[in-house]
């Protein structure tokens, strides 16, 4: 943590959770600042949510306001400022500048666990998150990192911990659930978890005593903070495997259903059966999460809350937005598919794009009758004021030809202005790596039957 970061969405975020995860103060807090020297970056200049209370107040009113107030006139950033609030009651603080030298990053440690000692949560605020090979104790800027040592003690003193972890350049929902891995591993913790937000990821490793009180904060506190800050999973206990996360191959899936090989005919129809639209919602989370906005697929039925009307396949969280989503599966194995070559110059794959996308939009409005249905109002599980209509297709396509994941249209629809569209084989394209991890629970319940009834 450096004093220049004080205050800016990631700090409203990082107080909202804790805050959150200890209730009203059902949990006493030590907030282990790891504070390094600020070095005149623009880092932490996110603060323009302070002026946006309708879209940003509804989190945390109290803390918003707070901060509203203590970043106003030009105020100095410091964590001093929190340290002297009334935010969090039961909680110490730990404000010693962490050192790069080993020997003195030792007394630093001592100072650390003696501080949080009785201490139901203690949070580490490390810059960049757990230790790295290439950052030993002792190194230039292993100050920016905790260790794996200081954890550990912690946990063996009785306390729960939540650490803050930034992103690093690899799949975020691998990276997610390594992480969790590890530190299951290190403490045993019968309960690990992990918070994702646009930027950054938050780990927690509970004690068993503190387990109802958190789990109960995860459960009912953390929903105020939906579309901002969501579990990656629910709590897992230590030593089990997460059932929901199935690891796809990006060029067998392409080459699948974009080029359909005579191999692949007639397996289509029960591919798309085992994983269908719950792949097109999963790969919609997955690239919204990539571009550092959070997402979350919300439980329930997206209808429109009669016996008899339309339904959709789901509805997406995603920052600000409530997404009432159509999944369509069409694929070079569709009636009147067509195969995408496996070699195609950059010109050729434009027009192929462009081509695909007039076949199913004409005059503002969806060509396919069954598809046009995600222009109807839905009834949202929750109450919200963003809400917008969102088609997920599997073939490569977009008006210009261009490769967007993501783009959005103007309609002629009654009930929205504009339709945003996605596209699972543009997206899959921009991808580098081969395999990719999503959270497919029913996909991987349904592979584990196929596992149990049939051995190949």
């Amino acid at each position: 943590m450096k004093n220049q970061y004080f205050g800016d969405v990631n700090d409203y975020r990082k107080y909202g959770l804790l805050r959150a995860l200890c209730g009203d103060a059902d949990l006493s807090l030590s907030v282990a600042w790891m504070l390094t020297p600020d070095d005149g970056s623009t880092d932490g200049g996110l603060r323009t949510y302070l002026r946006c209370p309708n879209q940003w107040r509804r989190h945390d009113p109290a803390l918003y306001d707070w901060l509203a107030s203590a970043m106003g006139d030009g105020a100095a950033r410091s964590v001093d400022l929190l340290e002297k609030s009334a935010l969090f009651p039961r909680a110490r603080y730990n404000s010693e500048i962490v050192p790069d030298d080993r020997l003195a990053r030792g007394v630093w440690a001592s100072h650390l666990v003696s501080s949080a000692e009785g201490t139901d949560l203690v949070f580490l605020d490390p810059d960049n998150g757990l230790e790295i090979p290439s950052k030993p104790v002792g190194s230039k800027d292993s100050s920016k990192y905790a260790f794996w040592s200081e954890v550990e003690a912690l946990w063996s003193a009785g306390s729960s911990l939540l650490i803050y972890q930034h992103f690093r350049r690899e799949n975020r929902a691998e990276f997610a659930q390594r992480m969790m891995k590890q530190l299951s591993d290190r403490t045993g913790a019968p309960l690990v978890e992990a918070f994702r937000t646009p930027h950054v990821l938050f780990l927690l490793a509970g004690q068993e005593r503190h387990r109802e009180v958190l789990e109960e904060g995860i459960a009912t506190r953390l929903a105020a903070w939906r579309g901002q800050i969501g579990p990656v999973r629910t709590a897992v206990a230590h030593g089990t495997q997460n059932r929901e996360v199935v690891e796809i191959d990006r060029r067998e899936l392409l080459a699948f259903f974009d080029q359909a090989p005579d191999s692949t005919r007639g397996h289509a129809t029960s591919i798309v059966a085992v994983a269908g639209e719950e792949l097109g919602l999963a790969l919609l989370v997955d690239y919204f999460n990539r571009t550092r906005v959070a997402a979350r697929i919300l439980p329930g039925s997206c209808t429109q809350g009669a016996p008899r009307g339309h339904r959709l396949d789901g509805w997406v969280e995603a920052g600000d937005t409530l997404y009432q989503v159509e999944v369509k599966n069409w694929s070079a194995h569709s009636i009147g598919g067509t195969a995408l070559p496996a070699t195609l110059s950059e010109g050729e794959m434009a027009a192929f794009r462009r081509k695909r996308w007039n076949e199913v939009w004409r005059n503002g409005n969806l060509v396919d009758a069954p598809a046009q249905k995600v222009l109807e109002r839905m009834r949202p599980p929750v109450e919200h004021s963003n809400v917008r209509p969102l088609i997920v297709f599997w073939v490569p396509m977009h008006p210009e030809g261009r490769a967007d994941a993501l783009f959005t249209v103007s309609t002629t629809s009654a009930h929205f202005p504009e339709l945003t569209v996605f596209s699972m084989s543009n997206y899959l394209r921009g991808l580098s790596e081969d395999r990719v991890s999503l959270n497919l629970p029913h996909t991987a319940a349904r592979l584990a039957w196929l596992a149990r009834l049939f051995k190949a």
